[in-house]
């Protein structure tokens, strides 16, 4: 995907309304929820029902009353974009393949964070961690990421899951809105790793899928090739067996990534190349 086409599609987001925030405020609006945040506010006297863990008990020598310290929800908040960059994200259809939509995805969510002045960052992945741009906020930082993006080159490389998920669990990043962008199309026996994930993050899943990766043609006899190991077969594509595999193997990867996402509490949408990717984000993030 060039700059001109991505930035055609970045248009429309300037008549679009903003994803809502998790935390009831966005940007630079202050928060009116008081006692849950993580920003000190002020002191006030011990109340009946106030939480003891929040006593302050230098104030509360100093007047020999109970106070308790005050809190506010941090008014901006911490976007980060992971994408899948392994091979099998290479496939594509009338020319935009499931890359070219996470760079789509990717490029709309930092547009929509810098225009409501939030933090964002970006993560991609493979087998291994191939990048990561830190937080950051503003015009300078969106267009880095931009760049970044769309110079990125994806080597012939396999999907690990697991991979991110450890690398997020280890780092010390601030509470975020995680937006993870793959075709799941790999092992998903990940849960152990996503509920280290989600006890500290928000998270929400964006299956970016082919339809016509989804459908055997009934062509006969032909030679595929596995994207990620590099190894040739030939497959009957006219016989039931195959197709009933092949359309099973699909079927059964959606029902893990869904009972994945039940389980821990994850909401998670399915997007085709050819589907307008504002309008699935937005639905996603209400």
């Amino acid at each position: 995907m060039d700059k001109k086409t991505l930035f055609s599609k970045l248009r429309i987001l300037n008549l679009k309304p903003r994803f809502r925030s998790s935390n009831r405020h966005v940007g630079n609006a202050r928060s009116t929820i008081k006692g849950t945040g993580m920003s000190f506010s002020e002191v006030r006297e011990y109340h009946f029902g106030d939480e003891v863990r929040t006593i302050d008990w230098n104030v509360t020598a100093r007047y020999n009353v109970p106070h308790v310290k005050i809190f506010e929800e941090e008014k901006e908040q911490h976007f980060l974009i992971v994408l899948d960059s392994s091979t099998s994200n290479m496939f594509s259809e009338n020319g935009i393949s499931k890359w070219d939509k996470q760079i789509e995805v990717a490029a709309m969510i930092a547009f929509t964070a810098w225009k409501q002045n939030d933090h964002f960052g970006l993560l991609i992945f493979s087998d291994k961690i191939e990048l990561y741009l830190p937080f950051s906020k503003g015009r300078m930082h969106f267009y880095a990421t931009i760049d970044k993006l769309l110079t990125y080159r994806p080597g012939i490389t396999r999907t690990r899951l697991e991979v991110p998920f450890e690398w997020l669990s280890k780092e010390k990043l601030p509470r975020s809105t995680i937006f993870f962008a793959s075709d799941f199309l790999s092992n998903l026996s990940i849960s152990d790793q996503v509920k280290r994930v989600v006890f500290r993050h928000k998270l929400f899943f964006l299956c970016v899928r082919n339809k016509e990766e989804e459908v055997l043609p009934d062509v006969g006899w032909v030679q595929v090739e596995n994207f990620e190991s590099g190894r040739k077969t030939w497959v009957n594509t006219s016989s039931e067996k195959t197709r009933f595999f092949y359309r099973d193997f699909f079927d059964k990867q959606t029902i893990q990534l869904d009972q994945l996402s039940v389980d821990n509490g994850i909401k998670w949408k399915k997007l085709f190349t050819d589907e307008n990717a504002y309008q699935l984000l937005n639905s996603l993030y209400q």
